[in-house]
């Protein structure tokens, strides 16, 4: 990923869930990660829950949602999903 090639450390998780308590570990060892960018289609928990349980838990740190799937403009599609 070109991310490495800046210089950035990067941490890929599998699930939502294992991103979450990685998130919440890093942080309460004072070393929270600096973004977040969130899958919104991960296996056993999706990025939406995710991104609510590390809100729920006071994470403020910023969380950029990502998914390969475009939908359809809608009325009804939240313009914030967090």
């Amino acid at each position: 990923m070109c991310f490495r090639k800046t210089g950035a450390e990067v941490q890929w998780q599998t699930n939502g869930l294992v991103a979450v308590d990685l998130a919440l570990a890093a942080e309460q060892a004072g070393n929270a990660f600096d973004i977040i960018l969130m899958d919104m289609q991960m296996p056993v928990m999706d990025g939406h829950e995710a991104t609510r349980l590390l809100r729920k838990a006071g994470y403020v740190k910023p969380i950029i949602a990502l998914t390969p799937i475009r939908r359809p403009k809608s009325p009804e599609m939240p313009r914030r999903w967090v």
